[in-house]
């Protein structure tokens, strides 16, 4: 390998002379460095087992074929790209591999739930949020009551305080204090849901494998750390943004201080929530992550700034050099920020001894810079998104500009060009990750994000760096700034209340990503070689017999046929689908019927147990299991809206994740138990779905209802009430559950809500009467179950009250006979759900149980001829025939 194709590891004496070189021989051509880049990238995510070998080598192969086709590479340099090839993804592949193979836990998987005490430093900041105290511990030694070993590991810490002074302690606390607690070990949560977001994987690639939790901090013994210590730097690091935090809330009031600490220091614990979701939906969220934008309006700041002083350029240059990488470990020097920085300080470099060559190649050594030091970044959402967008305007940019009206003023192209490419190359991982795309958000970056780049950022940087020498003036152009502010939040606000142009998808297969990326570099290679030309001066392309104009729109074609079918790709599948979700304690299900109508059972919902006066114990962002989880499932399975939601009943554990589904989705129609209860979630869910105009309906025992072709749902409870024609207040909401069978492809699955016993025997007693000729009514009759002829069998049935003792009665599964029983529990509840009794009485009965506790979410596919079963956690997996 020639060294002009390593530069970035030769001796500095040599380094002006390989960027010269470098220089020489980049303009217009993807030299050897770039191959290396993507095939880095490549082997890295094949070594830390992201991808496959074989799609790895798909997308080289794809990439080489591009270079090759586009003349980037010349094909008599075969040989000596087969070699870079192939060194550079088994060196990255052997590097990855080897950091996987040493990130694991030195504390054995038979230790969970033991009680340990653990010595160490704190290596994050302290998070206090309510009664919840978070961070990192690095151990030097655990204490397992069995003698002292010598562990050096990271922990996530979870403190629960137990009274409100211990919050004022914990405050006191800082990255590289050393510390000694007592807790109970516990392994990460896997994600239960197939397409969920998975905690243990993710604290995994920060190298955490043990959760440490304990309450109170009675037993915390702290001390502080060494001055000299690096994470003692940290620590101070922390204090010094929290004091620029404090500043700004000195002279902007809310909901202006926190965006602005976000935009000017990525301090983003007090932003608001629905002004986040706003900017989210729109595409806006990157204005409020240290990134290119901020880093690149910081140096045009200070070389202003360094003019005005007077001083030379190359002094200019240095001092912005080392300010740029101040400003990124004070913003927690986020992956966005540090490829950023990276680019900017060697572009600055390279300006200041005049070899500025291919901006690509910034691109490639930022990435394998970074991924040397942590191969992990490369698993992160921000530092995909981050490179691919930049390379992405890097290459489309400048070929959409050409394409764009020569009247037009240069500065409305330039914007326009950089929008359209940031959106035409972010939108597959938008979709991929946040299944989401707002048609509006070009429209509200080519307005805002200039507005707030050129005015308001440095508006408000002004503001704050005045209000330490004089508070009244950098209080008097902060009023300044809080109008643009308002005019801002109001414009999202507008935009963002347009839903009928904010669309879900499902999450695309990665062959799919591959093959949008391959066709939009080929695009931009067509529209290069004759971007002098304009299409609209010399008529639409069909109006022309040049080959290659035909080529552009065939491939433009193929683009939006691409988009298209991805985003009816959920509409394919004829097979019922029913998903019963694992949301912890509670209950959920979604049917998606073969005509795709979705039918949402109950959605969960997040317990409290706050006692009256505990404000002090409520959290900035607690876990809400509808919008943390429900809302981000249906949306990453293509559910664009609900056709019915079912309420068996008013307990918060089945309809409080439901409140997030009304508000993120159009609900056509929801059937509750015809009874209500004051205060309290139900009221609130109630209310919601009237304010929204939802239709509601309380269905009653004996109706059916045909839904389409192949899928019937019949009401077995609860049974209607002949005095009562509005709904009544029910307290023992358990008692009066929405019971349905539902029939697909001639397979029968009963939904029990959370009926006990007694609703049991009454509604076999009742079914027994109407089989006999006896009165409906006539709670006197009684029958011998165990002689009874007509009892069926279900397919599939969803045990009630998550399989407490006082459900599930002998006779009620004698009756009902189910195959498959499907229990919906939280893991390690404090109820002991499911109990013991019930899970003898369903073997005895003989039917297979699957449960959300242990096997995560179950899936059911049902079709004419088959039906398959599958679970998350344990990768069961079921098919069986019709007959």
């Amino acid at each position: 390998m020639n060294k002009e194709h390593i530069g970035f590891f030769v001796p500095a004496t040599r380094q002006a002379t390989v960027f010269r070189k470098w220089k020489e021989g980049s303009t217009g051509k993807v030299k050897y460095f770039t191959v290396i880049a993507v095939c880095w990238t490549v082997g890295m995510s094949v070594g830390l087992e992201r991808l496959s070998w074989v799609f790895g080598l798909l997308v080289v192969c794809a990439y080489t074929a591009i270079t090759l086709v586009t003349g980037q590479l010349k094909r008599s340099q075969w040989i000596s790209l087969s070699v870079v090839v192939c060194l550079s993804l088994s060196s990255a592949w052997g590097y990855a591999s080897w950091v996987e193979n040493r990130n694991i836990s030195s504390i054995p998987q038979h230790m969970e739930a033991a009680v340990v005490t653990a010595t160490g430093q704190i290596v994050s900041s302290v998070e206090i949020d309510g009664d919840r105290v978070r961070f990192v511990l690095r151990t030097s030694q655990v204490d397992f009551g069995q003698g002292v070993k010598r562990i050096d590991e990271k922990l996530q810490v979870q403190i629960r305080l137990m009274e409100e002074p211990e919050t004022r302690t914990a405050e006191e606390w800082r990255r590289g204090d050393r510390i000694q607690l007592q807790g109970e070990l516990k392994l990460p949560s896997e994600a239960g849901n197939f397409g969920a977001f998975d905690y243990r994987s993710y604290l995994h690639d920060q190298g955490i494998h043990w959760q440490l939790s304990l309450k109170g901090i009675s037993g915390v013994s702290i001390q502080q750390g060494e001055k000299s210590d690096p994470q003692a730097w940290l620590g101070w690091r922390d204090q010094f943004q929290k004091l620029l935090a404090d500043q700004l809330d000195s002279i902007y009031e809310e909901p202006f201080s926190g965006f602005l600490k976000g935009l000017l220091i990525g301090y983003r614990d007090d932003l608001n929530e629905e002004q986040f979701n706003q900017f989210s939906s729109l595409g806006l969220t990157h204005i409020l992550a240290i990134s290119g934008l901020h880093v690149g309006v910081l140096a045009s700041i200070m070389m202003l700034l360094c003019r005005w002083l007077k001083l030379t350029r190359e002094t200019s240059y240095t001092i912005s050099m080392i300010w740029i990488p101040i400003y990124v470990l004070l913003t927690g020097a986020s992956p966005s920020a540090v490829r950023a920085g990276i680019m900017t300080v060697l572009a600055l470099y390279a300006m200041k001894r005049q070899l500025l060559g291919n901006s690509i190649h910034l691109v490639a050594l930022a990435a394998v810079m970074m991924t040397l030091w942590n191969p992990y970044f490369i698993v992160g959402i921000s530092f995909q998104l981050s490179f691919i967008v930049t390379l992405g305007l890097i290459i489309c940019t400048p070929v959409v500009y050409s394409f764009l009206p020569d009247s037009w003023w240069k500065s409305v192209r330039s914007l326009l060009s950089v929008t359209i490419t940031a959106q035409w190359i972010s939108f597959p991982i938008s979709i991929y990750y946040f299944n989401s795309f707002s048609l509006l958000s070009g429209l509200a970056n080519f307005l805002i994000v200039p507005f707030i780049s050129t005015i308001l950022f440095p508006g408000a940087l002004l503001s704050f760096a005045l209000s330490f020498l004089w508070p009244w003036l950098g209080k008097m152009i902060s009023a300044a700034v809080v109008w643009g502010l308002e005019l801002v939040f109001n414009g999202v606000e507008l935009l963002a209340s347009f839903d009928r142009f904010h669309l879900v998808w499902s999450s695309p297969r990665l062959e799919w990503i591959l093959v949008y990326f391959a066709l939009s570099l080929w695009l931009i290679y067509e529209m290069k070689g004759y971007q002098s030309e304009k299409l609209w001066e010399k008529g639409l392309p069909f109006d022309s017999l040049q080959p290659r104009r035909w080529v552009l729109c065939t491939g433009v074609l193929a683009l939006l046929l691409m988009i298209g079918y991805q985003y009816i790709s959920p509409w394919t599948d004829s097979r019922a689908r029913i998903y019963f979700i694992d949301v912890g304690q509670g209950d959920s299900t979604l049917i998606v019927t073969p005509s795709q109508q979705t039918i949402l059972i109950d959605g969960g919902g997040t317990l409290s147990f706050m006692k009256q006066g505990e404000d002090w114990k409520l959290r900035s962002d607690p876990y809400e299991v509808g919008q943390d989880l429900l809302v981000p499932l249906l949306k990453k399975r293509g559910i664009r809206d609900i056709d019915l939601m079912i309420a068996t009943h008013g307990d918060t554990d089945h309809i409080g994740g439901l409140r997030a589904v009304i508000e993120s989705f159009p609900v056509h129609a929801i059937w509750m138990n015809g009874t209500y209860d004051t205060g309290g979630v139900y009221e609130e869910f109630l209310e919601l779905a009237m304010e929204r105009g939802i239709p509601i309906y309380s269905p009653t025992a004996g109706e059916r209802y045909s839904v389409d072709d192949e899928t019937r749902i019949e009401v077995l409870l609860p049974v209607s009430k002949e005095d009562s024609h509005h709904p009544y207040i029910a307290e023992k909401q358990n008692d009066v559950s929405v019971v349905l069978m539902l029939e697909v492809f001639g397979r029968q699955l009963l939904f029990t809500g959370d009926i006990g016993e007694v609703q049991e025997r009454e509604w076999l007693r009742q079914r027994t009467n109407r089989q006999e000729g006896v009165s409906y009514t006539d709670s006197q009759s009684s029958i011998d179950l165990e002689t009874a002829t007509y009892r069926q069998q279900v397919d599939i049935m969803k045990v009630a009250h998550h399989g407490s003792k006082y459900s599930t009665s002998d006779e009620w599964l004698s009756f009902w006979n189910p195959t498959y029983s499907v229990i919906s529990a939280g893991r390690n509840n404090v109820y002991g759900h499911p109990t013991e009794e019930v899970l003898q009485r369903l073997n005895k009965a003989d039917s297979s149980i699957f449960r959300t506790d242990q096997h995560g979410e179950i899936q059911i596919f049902i079709d004419e001829e088959n039906m398959e079963i599958r679970t998350k956690l344990s990768q069961k997996s079921l098919k069986m025939n019709v007959n």
